[in-house]
């Protein structure tokens, strides 16, 4: 990829000392809805050498306060050796408070390997929709429509579908000519 990561080189001091916290000094991310399902995700790589077994490895510890159901849903806790390059890291929490921090560490302290970069650190909502629509002017007519807006996720969302008594895919939403009757609207986002 382009842009700035963070690498960290690995240290032999202990006590769970944070390498990131989420928000600006680590003020957390607000704004979340208490009850929802989130998605927290990381890139993370190997970038020395030394790099060669699970005792060389870094051993990220992750803490999400004010959530429970906190899962591990992907990737691993143990950066990948070097051979395997970046692999993506994904939690899944639930909110008890409007606000949460996620805390990240370095539970290995040897100075041999435990070198590595971190990357697109991202907090995503569940995959959503809302609509307006329009209904036929008349009995008989095809002049209704439906525009589907995609809230969370991941963007851009891939495509948007519509079925019922009548079926149209399209990367817009927005689905016109429509007869009268019952439609049902779904969306795909970047992750599908």
């Amino acid at each position: 990829g382009t842009g700035n990561m963070l690498i960290i080189d690995g240290n032999s001091t202990g006590g769970q000392q944070r390498f990131w916290e989420a928000g600006n000094s680590g003020s957390g991310v607000s704004g979340l809805t208490v009850g929802t399902t989130y998605t927290f995700t990381y890139w993370i790589k190997s970038v020395s050498t030394t790099v060669v077994d699970n005792a060389t490895r870094a051993d990220i510890g992750i803490q999400i306060d004010n959530a429970n159901s906190i899962t591990l849903v992907s990737g691993s806790a143990m950066a990948p050796l070097p051979a395997s390059g970046w692999q993506r890291v994904s939690y899944t929490f639930i909110p008890t408070n409007s606000t949460v921090y996620i805390k990240l560490w370095n539970n290995n302290t040897g100075l041999t390997g435990n070198d590595f970069a971190v990357d697109d650190f991202r907090l995503n909502a569940p995959l959503a929709i809302t609509y307006s629509s329009i209904n036929p002017s008349c009995i008989g007519t095809n002049n209704g429509s439906i525009t589907a807006y995609a809230v969370g996720g991941v963007a851009p969302y891939a495509t948007y579908t519509l079925s019922g008594t009548a079926s149209q895919t399209n990367t817009t939403g927005v689905f016109t000519g429509l007869a009268p009757g019952t439609y049902t609207i779904s969306v795909t986002d970047a992750n599908g």
